[in-house]
């Protein structure tokens, strides 16, 4: 007599049995980027909005100076 994995489906309810595991796998290393990502957004997000005002001021200045 054939157990539960020894069928020709086996293959198939391995996968589903196993689903959840994977996604909840995937959930944690979603969690993990996020809180190793989160602090640098936070310093480099207001950084680049500064560098790029500063950009955007010194090319309108050099746009008023040759004119």
């Amino acid at each position: 007599m054939l157990g539960a994995w020894d069928s020709w489906d086996a293959p198939a309810a391995r996968a589903a049995g196993e689903s959840g595991r994977v996604l909840m796998s995937s959930l944690a290393t979603l969690i993990t980027v996020t809180v190793a990502v989160l602090p640098w957004l936070l310093v480099g997000l207001p950084l680049f909005l500064w560098l790029r005002k500063r950009y955007r001021l010194r090319k309108a200045r050099r746009a008023q100076a040759a004119r």
